[in-house]
This record gives structure tokens, sequence and C-alpha cells, in this order.
């Protein structure tokens, strides 16, 4: 349920961006308004996502892809790099 601003109005929604998240991965790489909302509303540390460039700005980190790409690649490209920023952060605390 969305208000005239298009902006989520449903409970468990609202419940749900209350809560602090260390991560949101989005696997949509063309999402509409309502699904683009969310992202910019949510409660998260890190958000990573995929698609075009102009999706960038949505994210913390953002995989560029073309769309022909497997979602096993795209899931084990994102394992791979939040490997190596948890890498960096442990050595950043040592």
């Amino acid at each position: 349920h969305l208000n005239w601003y298009r902006k989520p109005v449903d409970e468990h929604f609202k419940k749900v961006f209350a809560t602090h998240h260390d991560l949101l991965i989005v696997l949509e790489p063309d999402p509409k308004l309502p699904l683009k909302m969310a992202i910019a509303m949510a409660n998260v540390k890190l958000k990573v996502g995929i698609g075009a460039k102009q999706m960038a700005e949505f994210y913390d980190f953002h995989l560029k892809t073309e769309g022909t790409e497997s979602m096993e690649f795209v899931g084990a490209q994102i394992e791979k790099y939040l490997s190596i920023f948890d890498q960096v952060k442990q050595a950043h605390h040592e």
C-alpha cells in the first residue's frame, strides 16, 4: 500500500524498515518505484545492488550488470566482494 507520495504505509513494511539491519542485497536489476523507495528508506549499514549504471546512486556497493549474467554468477561476485570488504575491515581493526 502506497500513499499519495508513493511512500509505503503498510504497518509490516514500516516495522521492517524501522529495524536496523547490517546488509541489504537487491537482486532486481531494474527496480520499480516502490522498491526504489524501500531501498532509499532502508535502515541498513550496507546496501548492495546490481543493474545498470543509473542504479548506482541507490547503493553503497553496486555491481554493474548487463542483464545476461546468471544469478549464480552475480551471487558469487557479490559474495567475493563482501568477503574482500570483510577482510579489509578486519585488517583495520587489528
